[in-house]
């Protein structure tokens, strides 16, 4: 949000965390650009926001909690206009399997946060292509990176991090896809 925010770009965000939108206040406070961001506490299956009034939709690092992730895509498939940007990211179900295998097993496929567990779901690119179509998003790209678990990453020095990370995203190899999309 900040790197967009900071290119002139405004926008509203919506999470269910207060704790997490504090955050983003303080740092869009930092960086001069809390005029180009509202915040409000809400929920992404049941958005209080009108029918087609957003040019875009951004969500990352949320589907992959999500057990059903039908309800999510519906509400903002509901609120983006035609021909608006649709971009979110999931956890590959099929892609670099050990790598997901080895990540499930030293977290437990969950994602602790504060005090809060959020349980991993898999999909695979057949099950989220049928998601986006019945909701009329066509998807333009799919981007895979990061087949590297968490927990060896924070192991290893920045600079190789940021190596591993452009290999990965150059070859388009990894278990988190990145899905660029268009409603129509």
């Amino acid at each position: 949000t900040i790197p967009l925010a900071l290119a002139g770009k405004h926008f509203r965000v919506i999470d269910s965390s207060q704790e997490m939108l504090d955050i983003l206040v303080g740092k869009a406070n930092k960086h001069g650009v809390s005029d180009r961001i509202s915040v409000e506490l809400g929920d992404i299956e049941d958005l209080n926001l009108p029918d087609c009034s957003a040019e875009a939709v951004l969500s990352i690092a949320l589907v992959r909690h999500l057990g059903d992730p039908s309800r999510a895509v519906s509400e903002l498939s509901r609120i983006l206009m035609p021909n608006g940007i649709f971009v979110l990211d999931y956890l590959s179900k099929y892609y670099f399997l050990i790598p997901n295998i080895f990540s499930s097993i030293i977290s437990f496929t969950s994602f602790r946060k504060g005090s809060k567990w959020f349980k991993n779901y898999y999909y695979s690119k057949s099950q989220f292509d049928s998601q986006l179509e019945k909701n009329f998003i066509y998807s333009k790209s799919f981007r895979r990176f990061v087949s590297i678990p968490t927990a060896l990453l924070n192991l290893l020095p920045s600079p190789v991090v940021f190596f591993l990370l452009k290999l990965e995203f150059k070859f388009n190899v990894g278990s988190i896809v990145y899905v660029l999309g268009v409603k129509k």
